[in-house]
């Protein structure tokens, strides 16, 4: 669509608005803690930082692979792998020029999520038919 624009216009917003939408975005994202939530998360912290490891070690190896296929930078590759926090990564991809494959593989990552969310109580009701019977 853009390419149908004379020279001097431009799709992207103006950067107040981009400013004050990141800032909303953050606002909605802290404004739900309270202290029972703060003491119920302080117990799994333990096992939060791990699976957080485990994640960010797998999206980084597999970034390489995304890099190498695209022939795009690693933080391009990351970022788009990155799991999670598709507003962060859309700032961040803004802020460091990355390139349109960021937008197009997170966007693929959100369908995939959706599709396998929707049907996860069917997937595991299949896998664990039987197990909670006995004879």
């Amino acid at each position: 669509v853009s390419f149908l624009l004379p020279d001097d216009v431009t799709m992207q917003p103006l950067e107040i608005f981009r400013i004050m939408a990141f800032l909303s975005i953050g606002w909605v994202c802290g404004g739900g803690l309270s202290m029972p939530t703060l003491r119920h998360f302080g117990r799994q912290l333990p096992a939060t930082f791990g699976l957080i490891a485990l994640i960010l070690g797998s999206c980084a190896t597999l970034a390489v692979s995304v890099m190498t296929v695209f022939d795009i930078t690693y933080f391009e590759a990351y970022l788009a792998t990155s799991p999670g926090a598709l507003e962060t990564v859309l700032a961040l991809s803004s802020e460091g020029g990355a390139g349109p494959i960021v937008v197009s593989l997170q966007i693929i990552r959100l369908i995939l999520v959706l599709t396998v969310a929707a049907y996860l109580p069917h997937i595991l009701r299949f896998l664990f038919r039987g197990r909670g019977k006995t004879s």
